[in-house]
Parts: C-alpha cells; structure tokens; sequence
C-alpha cells in the first residue's frame, strides 16, 4: 500500500512495489487494501444524498490509489516522515480514519448541504 523500496528511499511517497509489482506478498496487499478502501467508504456516509455515483467512483479511485498509499507511507513506511519525527500509529487511526474524516469534511465543504434540508435562512426544515 505505501510502495516500500529499497532503492531510492523517499519521505513523502514510496518508489515501489505498487500493485504486486516486484513483490509477492498477497496477504499483505489485501489486507492494506482493506484499509485504503475502509478510509474510502469514511467519506461514503458524508456525502450521501449529495454526491452522483460516477464522481463518487472516481473519488474512491483516487482515494484508494494515490491520496491513501501517500498518507500511509507518511506513518508506515521505515523513510515516512511522520515516522522519521516519532508518530506512532496505533491499528490505524492516523492514515485511515484521519484522512477518511478530513477528505469527508472537505468533500462536504465543497459540495454544500442537502438539498431541501435547510430554509433560505438556515433554518432547519
């Protein structure tokens, strides 16, 4: 998930092993997939009755291939920079349910409330 490398060592993204790609460690991919896709569904209940299904596709895509194995190289890798300044994570709480929350609050952010849920005003209907 946060593409490990020997070569190269990076502290903001990993340089290798994306998808299986020069490694063969099956269990382990799945079950970081696992994760990316548990930080990708945070975001489901925030935007529901707001968002289509095909731009909500493309966000978990993006989610669960570029913005996840990023922030989980941050906190996982040996060369993250979270790492490297002491963060300690405990089952997952930083990368997952951290940037499954704040992608949350900025989708909704961008995408504004429900409709018909509020008054001109504000006022709750």
């Amino acid at each position: 998930a946060y593409g490990t490398s020997s070569y190269e060592p990076n502290a903001f993204c990993g340089t290798g092993e994306f998808f299986l790609i020069g490694g063969h460690d099956y269990g382990n991919w799945i079950f970081q997939f696992s994760f990316a896709v548990t930080a990708a569904t945070i975001n489901s209940g925030a935007v529901a009755e707001r968002m289509r299904f095909k731009p909500y596709l493309l966000y978990s895509f993006l989610m669960t291939s570029l913005w996840y194995p990023i922030a989980c190289h941050w906190v996982w890798a040996p060369t993250g920079w979270l790492r490297e300044l002491g963060y300690h994570d405990f089952a997952g709480s930083g990368p997952v349910h951290m940037l499954g929350g704040a992608s949350a609050l900025v989708c909704c952010w961008f995408i504004g409330p429900r409709i018909g849920r509020f008054a001109k005003h504000g006022e709750l209907i």
